[in-house]
Formats: structure tokens, sequence, C-alpha cells
């Protein structure tokens, strides 16, 4: 049986690793961190190889909003703590505007909304993330989340079960334990959750906190609260995601065989992993290892498997922003003849400067710059739009040429033309410069944006089959 489903990956790069990882596995959900997010030529890079390849599953982010915004694309807001002082309908309103972004490029799971209650002592990782000190409070604003994620169509993720409000210290850094009475518990942190699962969530996310008055384990490991209490009493029957694994409460205190068994015997269907490209494998080889020994039951695990196909097949859609890349790719005009790839790029561009009042093209040149090293693992050498001067390079190198409106200058032609015959021209600003290099192996982009770049750059990628 193939277990890849109960595994909810963290993934930071789209480097081949991580394109391996998606392709090779069948997993259940990935978590795109701020580092993807917050550039889009790798935002884009993930969504059109999950579409090309027909993966279909979970896509989620943290993008609570306030404290924790991790898509630049969605507004900034107040966050939280400032909502509970407002009226709950503008959680609905904040809820739908970010979740039909988040659709608009692909996601279809948002881990949020934060349902903790807010204390005097609360740790630096609660913040104003929470929504108020008073449980019912907190039912008010958090249904309202629900109500705007649901009318978009965004899969909601409860978090942190039961409660990480009375949490003096971050579980992420250290053990972490609540020594609340139950009563007390029981009419404060559950509440919230209790409320969630009457409405109808169908995701929620455990806590590595200890609470004492029930179980000296972690919440994440305990089948007192993820059976008996979420399961039995409050009668949740949707998904149960864990917290990272890689969280010190966690990782330092238990081996991955300890928190793999634990995991899923009390009661819990998905893992998650902040860190997924290293450390799938590892727990996925456990997982089998402790079904084949009998320690976890197959049965619940095959039930685990179909209750997250239902999410997958409820919330995966084909939306998608592939078809940026598919413009650049069909616009771009190719001219290569006799190019070889070897070992060495090197990436000539201009030092960035905006050519009118009508462009980015300085923060474009940047990101470019980070592609050309990220996907070519490139020398970047910048030249002078006015002044160029001659450049030696050694002979085993491919020369990529960035061409930013040669014609207006003679002295740039003659630099360009002055270049080794392993060079590809990357006509980028003006078509019209191609006039220039016909004799040469070029690409006319007919954009300098990022996009179009990474679709040249991909390309050269693929030299040995396409050139």
């Amino acid at each position: 049986m193939d277990y890849s489903r109960l595994f909810f990956c963290g993934i930071s790069k789209i480097d081949d690793e991580t394109k391996t990882l998606l392709a090779q596995n069948n997993l259940g959900g990935v978590i795109l961190y701020p580092s993807i997010s917050k550039n889009y030529p790798e935002l884009i890079d993930f969504f059109d190889f999950v579409n090309k390849k027909s993966k279909k599953l979970l896509i989620s982010s943290d993008h609570e909003g306030g404290q924790l915004e991790t898509i630049p694309f969605v507004p900034p807001f107040p966050g939280n703590m400032a909502l509970g002082r407002t009226k709950e309908i503008y959680a609905r309103e904040y809820a739908k505007m970010s979740a039909r972004i988040m659709r608009t490029l692909g996601y279809n799971t948002i881990f949020a909304p934060v349902m903790d209650l807010y204390t005097p002592k609360s740790s630096a990782v609660m913040g104003f993330r929470t929504f108020s000190s008073d449980p019912n409070e907190i039912i008010r604003y958090s249904s309202s989340f629900l109500d705007g994620y649901k009318s978009e169509n965004m899969l909601a993720c409860a978090k942190h079960f039961p409660g990480h409000g009375k949490a003096f210290s971050d579980s992420h850094e250290t053990v972490v334990k609540v020594d609340t009475p139950i009563d007390v518990l029981e009419r404060e942190d559950f509440l919230p959750f209790e409320a969630a699962v009457k409405s109808g969530i169908e995701l929620i996310m455990t806590s590595h906190v200890i609470y004492s008055a029930v179980d000296e384990l972690p919440a994440t490991l305990s089948k007192k609260i993820l059976t008996s209490i979420l399961r039995d009493r409050f009668g949740y029957e949707g998904v149960i995601l864990s917290d990272a694994m890689e969280m010190k409460a966690i990782s330092s205190n238990f081996s991955v065989e300890e928190i793999v068994e634990k995991f899923f015997n009390a009661g819990g269907d998905m893992i998650l992993l902040s860190e997924g490209t290293k450390n799938f494998n590892v727990f996925y080889e456990v997982l089998e290892k402790l079904v084949k020994e009998g320690r976890i039951s197959e049965g619940e695990l095959r039930k685990s498997v179909e209750k997250v196909e239902h999410l997958i097949n409820k919330y995966f859609s084909p939306q998608n922003i592939g078809f940026v890349k598919e413009v650049a790719d069909e616009a771009m005009e190719i001219e290569i003849n006799s190019l070889s790839k070897r070992g060495k790029v090197v990436f000539l561009m201009p030092f960035p400067r905006q050519l009118s009042q009508a462009d980015v093209l300085t923060e474009h040149f940047e990101i470019i710059e980070k592609e050309a090293k990220r996907m070519l693992n490139a020398k970047v050498i910048k030249y002078s739009s006015e002044d160029p001067k001659p450049i030696s390079f050694e002979d085993d190198a491919l020369i990529v040429d960035m061409v930013v409106d040669a014609f207006r200058n003679e002295k740039l032609i003659e630099f360009h033309k002055s270049l080794p015959q392993n060079t590809l021209y990357v006509i980028s600003h003006d078509p019209y410069d191609k006039e220039f290099f016909k004799e040469k192996n070029y690409v006319v982009t007919y954009s300098t944006t990022p996009v179009s770049m990474g679709m040249v750059f991909k390309l050269i990628q693929e030299i040995p089959t396409r050139g």
C-alpha cells in the first residue's frame, strides 16, 4: 500500500531534488514557504510542474494575515488581534479576499484560522495571531473566517488543537507544558475547536504542547487528546494533521520511530514535515517498517488515506498560473544551430537601470540575476550599456548574453558581436536587435520579465535534447 498521501511536506525551493520528491511520490499535500511564495518565478515554476505532471494534491500556505503573511499578492492586514476588536464581518471579507487570490494562484488549502486563546503570558509565537482571550469571541471571528474560506472553496485548517495560548514557551524551540486543570481547558481552550467541529471543519492541526491534566505526552502524540477528546467526545471525523514534526518539542525528545508510531496510533492522519525533501523518505520508510511489524494498523491507515483523498478530490482544481509560462514559451523565437552546453555557464547582463518611466526593469534585473544563479549555477558578469569593456572567458564556458536595445549604441553592438562563438544571444527588449545576430545563435523573448528569462534558462538546461 502507498502511504505517501499521509504526508504534508514543506517546500522552500524548486530544484531537482524537490521535483524528484513531487514526481516520484503521491504526496497528500505541500506547504509552500515564503522563499517560494515571494519569488514568483519559482512560484510559477512550481504550479507549472504540478500541472504538467498531473499531480493532484493539497497546496497550502500559512498566510493567516497580520503577524504571519507569506504571499505578497494578498494585501497586508492588521491581523487577528486587531480584527477581534472590530466587526466579525471583516473576518469573512478578509478570508474571502485572500482565499480568492490564493485560489487564482493555485493554492487550495490554508493553515488558518488560529483558534488559540490569548493570555497575558502567551509566548511570542502566538503574538497577535490570536483573536481574543474570550473563547466565545474566538468562536465568533473564526466562524466568520471559515465562512469566507468556504465561500471560495478553500480548505481551512483550525489550529493548534487543543490550544497553544496558555503555553508560555515556543514549541518550535523547547518542550512546552501546561498544567491548567481539565475543567478550565474544557470551558476555555477546547471550546473554539469543539465549535469548529460542530460547524463542519474538515482539517485540524495539532499542537505539540503537553497538557498535564490530560496526558504526559504532547497533544500530537496523545491518544487521550486526539481520540478520546477530539474524535470520541467532539465527534470529529475529519483529517488530523500534525504540526511540523521537526519542531524541537517533538524532534528533541522522540525518535522518528516513536513519533510515527505514537502519532498514528493516537488517531492522527497526516504528518507535516517542514523539511520535506530532507525528511520524507526517512519518515516514510519508518512507517512502512512499523506497518510490517504490526505496530501500526494498515486498516486504519487505509481509512486515513481515503479521508485525505476525499479532501483532495473536493478542493483540488486545475486552476493555475501555468499559462503564464506557456505565454513566455510560445512567444520565444529560437534560432540555435551550433551551440554546445559545457561545464560552465556565464550570464552577461547589463547593469540594472530603468530605461523609461514606464518600466520596472531594475527590479526585474535583480530577480533575473538570482534566477540565473539558481537555474544555471551561472557566473554573472554585468556590462555597461553606454561603454562596455572587453571581457575574457574560459574556453569551456557557455556564454548567455542578455541583449537590451543594442541598436542604440554602436559600441554595444560591437561588444556583443565580439563574444566567443559558443554564445547564445538573448534578444530581450527590442526584437529588431536580432538583425545584428542573424548568423549567430539567438533567442528572441519579446520580454525582459523574469518569467520570460526563466524560460530561456530552462531552454539552456535542455540544450542536449533541444539544441
